[in-house]
């Protein structure tokens, strides 16, 4: 199902807004050895059940039926106002933070905690990938810059108070394109091609090797250790599956929408490490693993519970 443009931009602000949460809970996660996948559930939960603000329907609402009779007027619908209410407020939020982007001193503050997450986030790309640390200064400095030119993009495109439209979208999502592109850029001057090209494969697949350092400290502490070779091997498997899911996302359409849920893909994917990881680790190893497992998945079906009830009580059932 394709997400509305409408919503789209309201996401922007929303993560924008709750990036430098999500990266302390990340890092209080790291602390206790949880699991990453629980983590980030957590995470979505917290921000479904704050209370949000309705995004602005493109579409023309279709007209209401003729009343019966003069004396019963139409009721005034409420969503209007709500939308209105909420353009207003993410309008006022934009505008104060585009005028806090404007203090060359908030912004050297700004980007100096944007690092600190994307370090903190990155702690070991440069030992995996053999960069000097002169390298990963430059690379961690090419990040935070490109994403603090992403926020203050999407508080320029929503200072003005406009109801988000489809070309407002279209050239947001335009632009962002254009820090991504000059971000790789650079990437590909301090590293060159192939080094810039690991690096853009490691970000995108550090869910999974967090992952799998989770569950690598989680077989230490139950006296299982693994060896160097286990963990590589562990790490490998888990991003082939996070890739496998990639692979069926974007095959899946609109008209052809995948016929399993989420928690049912979650189970399947499971399965299929723990299957791949019998070749290189032992019967214990696996119980604790499938353990684990399993629950991460009772925390999830909690954690949806909690998720639709909150959607439940918002104003057509959170639609």
């Amino acid at each position: 199902m394709r997400i509305p443009p409408a919503v789209s931009l309201s996401l922007v602000v929303a993560l924008v807004a709750t990036s430098a949460v999500l990266w302390r809970q990340l890092h209080t996660e790291r602390q206790l050895n949880a699991d990453l996948q629980t983590q980030l559930t957590d995470a979505r939960t917290a921000l479904a059940t704050r209370p949000q603000p309705q995004p602005v329907v493109a579409a023309n609402p279709q007209p209401a039926p003729a009343p019966p009779s003069a004396a019963c007027p139409p009721t005034v619908p409420e969503k209007p106002a709500a939308a209105a209410t909420a353009a207003a407020v993410l309008a006022d939020s934009a505008k104060r933070q585009k005028t806090l982007l404007e203090n060359s001193e908030f912004r050297k503050a700004r980007i100096a905690g944007i690092r600190s997450n994307v370090q903190l986030r990155l702690a070991n790309l440069p030992r995996d990938l053999g960069l000097s640390p002169q390298e990963a200064d430059a690379l961690f400095n090419i990040i935070a810059e490109g994403q603090l030119r992403q926020e203050s993009l999407a508080a320029d495109q929503l200072a003005g108070g406009a109801a988000p439209d489809a070309a407002a979208a279209a050239e947001l999502e335009r632009a962002t394109q254009d820090i991504r592109n000059q971000q790789k850029a650079a990437m590909v001057a301090l590293l060159g091609p192939e080094r810039a090209n690991d690096v853009q494969d490691y970000r995108e697949t550090v869910p999974s090797r967090q992952r799998a350092s989770n569950l690598t400290n989680l077989l230490t502490q139950a006296g299982k250790p693994l060896s160097d070779e286990q963990s590589k091997s562990l790490t490998s498997v888990i991003i082939a599956e996070q890739r496998r899911e990639e692979s069926e996302a974007a095959l899946a359409t609109s008209d052809q929408p995948s016929q399993q849920s989420q928690a049912d893909r979650a189970t399947e994917g499971d399965r299929r490490i723990l299957a791949a990881a019998a070749g290189f680790l032992d019967a214990q190893q696996i119980e604790l693993m499938r353990a684990r497992f399993d629950q991460v998945r009772t925390r999830n079906r909690s954690a949806a519970q909690q998720q639709r009830a909150a959607e439940a009580v918002l104003p057509d059932g959170g639609n």
